[in-house]
Parts: structure tokens; sequence; C-alpha cells
């Protein structure tokens, strides 16, 4: 299949990690403050609002997705050899 902005987004959020879990606590929220605000405020309740909401997320959503897979070089899981095969030593 080929990748997409949107078939990316869609593998970020079934992914299961806890940034995951973090980054659907703040689409809930996203989505109860957009509510509210269409609740509230009718000049908000215009198909352009919705559609300037939906593209921030989308945007939000790539962008985060990108940043847990620019962790420094060193990173590994591996607790033996937690510099992974960089030869990096601190100090």
């Amino acid at each position: 299949m080929k990748r997409t902005p949107i078939t990316d987004v869609w593998g970020f959020l079934t992914e299961p990690a806890w940034y995951t879990a973090a980054f659907w606590a703040l689409i809930v929220a996203s989505v109860v403050i957009a509510a509210r605000v269409w609740i509230r405020h009718p000049e908000q309740r215009r198909l352009s609002c919705l559609a300037d909401w939906l593209l921030r997320f989308f945007v939000g959503a790539c962008w985060c997705s990108s940043r847990w897979w620019k962790l420094p070089p060193w990173y590994t899981d591996d607790h033996a050899a937690p510099f992974g095969e960089t030869g990096c030593r601190s100090g």
C-alpha cells in the first residue's frame, strides 16, 4: 500500500505505544473543546472552521508521529548496551 499522510496518521493512531495513548488524550481534549466552542459561539459554526480544525489535526498528528522516530542515534532499549552499537561513551 502506498504511504500517504492519511495512512501515516492512521498507522500512528493505531500503534500500541505510550505516546499513542497520550496523543489520543489530546485528541479527546481537542474534540471536547471544539464541541464547546461550536455550541457556545454561533460564529464558529462554519464549514471553514471545521476544515481548519481538521487540517490542524492532521498537521499535528504528522508532526507528532515524526517526533518519535527522531530519537537520538545512541538510544536503545538494550540495557546491556546503553549506547547501542555507536560506541559512544559519556564522560
